[in-house]
């Protein structure tokens, strides 16, 4: 249950599930149990909701500000 609701909450957010390379990821798109987020789930929701990406970014800003090398 607690994955579900986590899951619905981050639906709702904006996170559809669309990784297939990352099993261990509350993001996976196949069926898992996942409750805890990974680093990389984070590195996702700061690249969403952080005030680091603005409109009108080249791609080399935002790589620089997702710390993309």
């Amino acid at each position: 249950r607690n994955h579900t609701l986590i899951r619905s909450l981050f639906y709702e957010l904006g996170f559809v599930g669309d990784t297939q390379k990352y099993p261990d990821s509350l993001f996976y798109a196949g069926e898992n149990t996942h409750t805890n987020l990974t680093e990389l789930d984070r590195k996702a929701i700061e690249v969403m909701y952080g005030s680091g990406l603005t409109h009108g970014m080249t791609v080399d800003d935002v790589k620089r500000a997702i710390y993309f090398r």
